[in-house]
């Protein structure tokens, strides 16, 4: 089996620095100050995509946000963070068995410094943006992975994440879909994009995952 992971909201809890990023980049562009409740909502999505539709800012200023955002959270935002309760247990199970890979809008330098920092470095392959807008959306980043683990057998990826952006990519690029309950995104959220499993807990999935192994 092969299980591609989210970064924010899945494997860590990252709400505190994209947070403050967020908040150091609307100060930066003079914009009115948000409340925590609905930036949390932003958490996850691409950040231009972000920018485009939370904030109506294009092309240079949707750029010069994006600099901003990143120069916070390259500094201080990706430290201010914490994997979740049992993760890196989980990972050190699943990962002798299967394939696994971090499929997350973050820009690749920093989901790779994130996972290594965080003593979570059990993957096959970290996978993120790229610092430009040719890799962004999930659906591209999920494609590039499948094309890197030259996988053949779609039916035996499984995408795992806490927004619809993590379910519809993989809708559209043919895979399984995990929804999790412990990010960023809700039970009516991940219903609504349909995603194949939802789990509420770390214990949950791991639960699911050996059902998965046993079934194969």
């Amino acid at each position: 089996m092969i299980f591609l992971f989210d970064l924010d909201g899945t494997l860590t809890d990252s709400e505190e620095g994209i947070l403050k990023a967020f908040k150091y980049t609307l100060e930066k562009m003079n914009l009115e100050k948000v409340d925590d409740e609905i930036l949390k909502n932003y958490i996850g999505p691409p950040l231009n995509e972000t920018f485009k539709r939370k904030f109506n800012l294009y092309d240079e200023d949707n750029n010069r946000a994006i600099v901003y955002f990143r120069e916070y959270y390259r500094e201080y935002g990706k430290y201010e963070n914490i994997p979740y309760k049992r993760m890196k247990e989980l990972l050190e199970k699943i990962s002798k068995n299967n394939t696994l890979a971090v499929a997350t809008s973050k820009v690749e330098d920093q989901a790779i410094e994130i996972v290594k920092h965080f003593d979570l470095d059990y993957f096959d392959l970290i996978v993120g943006a790229t610092e430009g807008s040719s890799r962004s959306k999930k659906y591209e980043i999920i494609e590039y992975v499948l094309n890197k683990l030259e996988v053949k057998d779609r039916s035996k990826v499984y995408m795992i994440g806490d927004r619809f952006t993590d379910i519809n990519g993989a809708h559209r690029a043919g895979i399984n879909s995990i929804g999790v309950l412990w990010g960023f995104g809700s039970k009516e959220e991940l219903e609504d994009c349909k995603a194949d499993y939802i789990v509420k807990s770390v214990e949950e999935l791991e639960s699911l995952i050996d059902d998965i192994e046993k079934r194969a």
